[in-house]
């Protein structure tokens, strides 16, 4: 496993939060949570963020706009909690056509890579 992992117990809803539509529902069901990729001012280094809500088989890779693996960043059972995962692009020009994919028991998101 690749990245820094922090841990976060605060697993709760604030009182205020109202769960009411289909995609509040479908989000409160998925296992992961995954966000947009934080790029530093040159480039050099990717920080891709990820939730997990319980034990899960990993896969995160970074895709050429193909569909073409570039990078494994993570491939295997991981514990609860939130992590960050460091990049290091080989070809920082490349980077407008990548995107980063998860998979996690199965479940899949595709996020577009965002660069300085």
């Amino acid at each position: 496993v690749t990245g820094s992992k922090s841990q976060s117990n605060n697993t709760e809803a604030p009182e205020n939060t109202v769960k009411s539509s289909e995609a509040d529902t479908n989000q409160q069901n998925k296992l992961f949570k995954l966000y947009q990729n934080e790029p530093t001012e040159k480039n050099d280094v990717i920080v891709i963020k990820f939730d997990l809500i319980k034990d899960a088989i990993v896969i995160l890779n970074v895709t050429e706009s193909n569909g073409k693996i570039i990078d494994y960043l993570v491939d295997g059972e991981m514990l609860p909690g939130t992590y960050c995962v460091h990049f290091k692009p080989t070809d920082i020009t490349a980077l407008k056509d990548m995107s980063y994919k998860i998979e996690v028991n199965g479940e899949t998101e595709t996020r577009k890579m965002v660069i300085k």
